[in-house]
């Protein structure tokens, strides 16, 4: 559920699509793709009982990292996702957004693949718009 929406929010940003392209993936990249690429996973799995209450709001938190085997463009992937969703509100699909936050930015190279990974976090506050 809120995983596509997450999707649809990073893919539709341009850089992201432009260098990334289809090659974000759940938890694990599988072996044979090259980079660049992203993985994501959630911290906090919604629940019914963080949805509960008047106001129906849900909160999920993300992680997600960004290979690169450049640091300057790995971290401009980093950059144009934080300009994008930091502070973002709307409505998408069947979600209404009322905030993502961008936060903890952490740079590290992996010797063994000779990649770059910006590591950050994701907050999201949200609630599912009934459609009756």
């Amino acid at each position: 559920m809120i995983e596509g929406i997450l999707l649809t929010l990073l893919r539709a940003i341009p850089q992201v699509n432009s260098a990334i392209g289809e090659h974000i993936y759940p938890v694990v990249i599988p072996e044979n793709i090259k980079h660049p690429s992203m993985r994501y996973y959630l911290t906090d799995k919604p629940n019914d009982l963080t949805g509960s209450g008047p106001e129906e709001r849900q909160t999920c938190h993300v992680q997600l990292d960004v290979f690169h085997h450049r640091y300057q463009q790995a971290r401009a992937i980093f950059k144009s996702i934080q300009h994008s969703l930091h502070g973002y509100r709307g409505a998408v699909n069947t979600f209404q957004i009322d905030l993502i936050q961008c936060m903890d930015a952490d740079s590290t190279f992996d010797q063994t693949t000779r990649d770059y990974r910006i590591n950050f976090a994701l907050n999201l506050k949200y609630k599912e718009i009934s459609h009756d």
